[in-house]
């Protein structure tokens, strides 16, 4: 029996990477996996100097790393057409899968969607982008598809440890959030980096 695989343990501070949402929900789509599933780019490589957590760095093999990382989760699961099938990594608002304390102690992190699988691609002049195969709950899907929210943010740890063994494993997707402030990452403690990616064009 093959032992069971387990979510890595996140230590030290994550990095918030933003980016704009480029997303649609026609039927003629061509990021749109299935009825209720549609890819989003959530990052791209490139230098980001003025993040409030300092310098960093994307680049692809980081992104060949989390999704590594991603598919090993205990909650991964592979469909018929080649992609994940099942929710793995949760969408929220601003990072609140990633704070402690506080409100969190009352009303928790609810996910407002999931990513099921991720993928890289290369877009002009051949930059490594990451995408998130991704399906919205409501209420996030009507603000998106209304410009509610006009930008995601990935919360990554490039330091992640297996939660067995206690390797390094390198990068790790811990949440994506919706939010309209791609400047970076709120101040948290023991908090990944964020990064930003751009608006949804939701139909």
């Amino acid at each position: 029996m093959p032992a069971k695989r387990r979510s890595p343990r996140l230590s030290g501070q994550f990095l918030a990477a933003h980016q704009r949402l480029l997303v649609a929900m026609a039927d003629d789509d061509p990021n749109r996996l299935r009825d209720d599933a549609v890819w989003v780019q959530v990052a791209q490589e490139g230098a980001y100097k003025g993040h409030s957590s300092g310098e960093f760095q994307l680049e692809e093999a980081a992104f060949e790393q989390i999704i590594v990382n991603f598919r090993s989760h205990p909650s991964y699961q592979r469909g018929d057409d080649g992609y994940g099938v099942a929710d793995v990594v949760a969408w929220d608002y601003h990072h609140e899968s990633e704070k402690t304390g506080g409100s969190l102690a009352v009303v928790g992190a609810l996910a407002q969607g999931w990513v099921l699988d991720l993928e890289l691609r290369k877009g002009e002049e051949g930059i490594g982008q990451l995408w998130a195969l991704s399906r919205f709950l409501e209420p996030a899907l009507t603000y998106v598809r209304e410009g509610r929210y006009h930008w995601s943010s990935v919360a990554l740890w490039p330091n992640a440890q297996h939660p067995v063994t206690g390797e390094d494993i390198g990068w790790n997707l811990s949440s994506v959030a919706l939010t309209n402030d791609p400047s970076g990452a709120p101040d948290l403690h023991q908090a990944p980096w964020t990064y930003a990616t751009p608006r949804a064009g939701f139909a």
